[in-house]
């Protein structure tokens, strides 16, 4: 029963999580068009930030992390989502490398 209690409390989370990525993506979408920014246009940070940042302060509490952590997290997405989608793009896997 306690593990059925814990399955449902991770697949809660991974949804609020997901839910909260995706809203950030969409925000960001969002402020880009009203800044007439093309669909599929880079502006850095703005592409990172709020896709990263929300979910993780949504996992802030059940996880435990601290403002250092979700900030240190978030300049990682910050700054290694870049480089890794262009690794991915001489890949393959990509099909642009932004």
């Amino acid at each position: 029963r306690h593990e059925l209690a814990l399955h449902a409390v991770g697949l809660a989370l991974g949804a609020h999580i997901g839910f909260a990525a995706m809203l950030g993506d969409a925000l960001a979408s969002f402020a880009k068009r009203r800044m007439g920014l093309v669909s599929g246009a880079r502006c850095r940070g703005l592409d990172q930030v709020p896709e990263s940042l929300l979910p993780l302060l949504v996992a802030a509490g059940p996880l435990g992390l601290s403002l250092p952590q979700i900030a240190a997290v978030t300049l990682a997405f910050y700054a290694l989502e870049l480089p890794v989608a262009r690794l991915l793009f001489r890949l393959g896997i990509r099909e642009r490398p932004y």
